[in-house]
């Protein structure tokens, strides 16, 4: 399971309904075949940027919260209400 906010959100032009999620503050970690939620919206990870869901520290040595990219299939290409909303994945589809 995990959770994140998101903080930047564009469409995939090459696939209608993929959605490029910038996340933030991540919990746990997203896995591709993962049921997730977004407000009133349900879909599935179909891709984990790479090198994935990082966790470092920036040049002076404070801790930058964990962050990445993932790809989603949420059916719908509006963006629209979905910056700074939370995310929660890895949960079963029956639940959403």
């Amino acid at each position: 399971m995990f959770k994140a906010t998101i903080t930047d959100a564009f469409e995939l032009s090459t696939k209608e309904g993929y959605l490029v999620l910038m996340l933030n503050h991540v919990e746990g970690d997203p896995e591709i075949g993962d049921h997730i939620q977004i407000n009133d919206l349900s879909g599935t990870v179909i891709e984990v940027g790479e090198p994935g869901i990082r966790d470092r520290a920036c040049l002076t040595g404070r801790h930058v919260p964990r962050h990445g990219g993932i790809l989603v299939d949420i059916g719908t290409t509006e963006i629209t209400g979905l910056y700074k909303s939370e995310i929660t994945g890895g949960i079963e589809p029956d639940a959403l």
